[in-house]
């Protein structure tokens, strides 16, 4: 099923090559695709929980067929097979339906969203990750270049993190069970409990096609501005060993401070990485010093730096509390005019609304 849905994925990107659509940044437009993929996902939710529960409590001897009771550590548990396959049916067909309502997304938003000025060469790595995009697949491939934003956390904490964000939407469904259950006791019947999970179902899968869409955007939005601040940079600096001893250490600082696997942070550091020829590592250990390296170079290329530091940090669509308070820091520590660390906030907006190159033509490179 999943190997279906990715030659889809692939054929309705591919099928738009052929097609005559217009670059727009419509906001309008945008908010349309927003609302309607949102919603039809959040519905989906909601009307897979009443399918597994209606026919649950209409024919209970049905479910009961084949059920038994298994005993372990001193607890007894209810074991009913014909409950569980029906549920892995439903699981199965709204697994299916949502991943065809986020190819569907993230194939409008790509027939009105250009990536500008791109290189054949990365036509295709666009494409993959587009797909990838659209099956919630996030996994990137920073650590292929030796880039890791979960150093120095222990394989427990990561493994509790992961595992906690795949079943946030099943352990809302319980807590809320537990309560109404505690609030109205023996005055409720039991189906419309379990129908309570209806619109936390609906929210949570709201929410993850919020994460597709939003991830889908900014890729574009992203490699726009990370071509733009790119070629800017190396028109300046083309052959600055400065800025090639200090590159695996810039983006390791960003990757870390995410704390997070993007596509968009593997892109701009292949890209960057591959633009002033500097060789991939197997593993890069950060050494904690940029602000310190910062120190020892002229403002101007101190200022250019920077640029790009901050660019990393906002090409996912947000800030993060840690990523503020390094950048404040930079700022203390840092003597000079850099204008990128007082303004980084207009810079995010501006990236968010698809602005990003227009305000640092105006507002930032000028200064």
């Amino acid at each position: 099923m999943i190997f279906n849905l990715k030659r889809y994925a692939q054929r309705k990107l591919e099928s738009q090559e052929n097609g005559n659509y217009e670059q727009t940044n419509d906001d309008l437009l945008k908010r349309k695709i927003y609302f309607k993929y949102t919603f039809l996902s959040g519905l989906i939710g909601a009307l897979a929980v009443l399918l597994y529960y209606l026919p649950f409590h209409q024919f209970p001897s049905f479910f009961a067929i084949g059920s038994f009771q298994l005993s372990l550590l001193g607890f007894s548990f209810e074991i009913t097979p014909m409950s569980i396959s029906f549920n892995l049916f439903c699981l199965m067909i709204e697994l299916f339906i949502l991943g065809l309502i986020n190819i569907e997304m993230v194939n409008e938003i790509s027939k009105n969203l250009r990536f500008k000025n791109e290189k054949s060469d990365f036509i295709e790595m666009h494409k993959i990750e587009l797909v990838n995009l659209s099956l919630e697949n996030y996994k990137s491939k920073e650590r292929e270049i030796g880039i890791d934003p979960f150093a120095e956390l222990s394989k427990f904490t990561i493994v509790i993190f992961f595992v906690f964000n795949k079943i946030k939407a099943f352990l809302s469904n319980v807590i809320i069970k537990i309560l109404v259950r505690k609030l109205a006791g023996r005055y409720v019947l039991r189906l419309y409990t379990d129908l309570v999970g209806m619109p936390i179902y609906f929210f949570w899968n709201a929410f993850a096609c919020r994460e597709v869409y939003r991830r889908t955007i900014f890729y574009y939005y992203s490699q726009n501005l990370i071509n733009f601040t790119i070629d800017y940079i190396n028109t300046k600096h083309e052959s600055s060993e400065e800025i090639k001893q200090i590159l695996y250490e810039l983006l390791a600082t960003v990757a870390v401070k995410k704390r997070e696997l993007n596509s968009n942070h593997f892109v701009f550091s292949y890209k960057l990485l591959g633009q002033f020829q500097v060789p991939f590592q197997k593993k890069y250990d950060l050494q904690k010093n940029f602000i310190e390296n910062l120190k020892k170079f002229p403002d101007e290329l101190t200022n250019d730096l920077l640029l790009l530091f901050v660019t990393g940090m906002i090409i996912d669509g947000s800030i993060n509390r840690t990523e503020k308070k390094e950048l404040e820091r930079m700022r203390k520590e840092l003597d000079g005019n850099f204008p990128i660390l007082d303004y980084y906030k207009d810079y995010l907006n501006a990236y968010k609304r698809g602005d990003a190159e227009m305000y640092l033509k105006k507002s930032i490179l000028l200064v």
